[in-house]
């Protein structure tokens, strides 16, 4: 009977082997949690299994599992540090951010007039597609808007101003001469 539950304990912790290998992990700490477990059922294995096994088989199996172990304590913690890193950095530019944020409002409000500044805001857009903020112009871009040069007068060989025809039909200045 001793013996029929020896044979069931190790059938049992072969299938339990078997399903950890199995078994894919979401995250390092879950894996190190598994290997600990893993460990630790070893060592209590290992108590009863003294007969079974000789002692060095089982001390380079714990060895093996401590090395596992130790590897990934080791890249955790490298990880966390990176992380620790990335954030300082993040927050140091955030901070180099909001720093010269509060400047350029500070000479917005103090050197530029309201009216101006209005005038600024009222033109400002912002452009999906470049993820930018950009003005709009002052004169629109079209070809109607812009003014023609004066056609010439009929029987003269450039445009004249109203000013200068009044000024020829008043005297006979030599500037205003056709």
């Amino acid at each position: 009977k001793r013996r029929e539950r020896e044979i069931h304990q190790e059938m049992m912790l072969r299938d339990e082997e078997a399903v950890e290998l199995r078994q894919t992990f979401s995250s390092l700490q879950q894996e190190v949690e598994m290997k600990t477990k893993k460990l630790k059922k070893v060592t209590r294995w290992g108590v009863s299994a003294k007969k079974k096994l000789a002692s060095s088989e089982i001390l380079l199996i714990l060895f093996q599992l401590y090395a596992k172990l130790q590897s990934v304590k080791a890249e955790i913690q490298d990880q966390h540090d990176e992380y620790v890193r990335v954030r300082q950095d993040l927050e140091q530019t955030q901070n180099e951010q909001t720093r010269e944020l509060k400047l350029r409002y500070l000479i917005i409000e103090n050197f530029i007039p309201p009216e101006e500044k209005n005038k600024i805001m009222n033109r400002l857009y912002f452009d999906c597609e470049e993820d930018q903020w950009k003005f709009q112009p002052l004169v629109p871009a079209s070809k109607k808007s812009m003014k023609r040069r004066p056609a010439s007068a009929v029987g003269y060989k450039r445009p004249i101003s109203q000013y200068a025809r009044v000024a020829m039909a008043m005297g006979a200045h030599p500037r205003y001469r056709v």
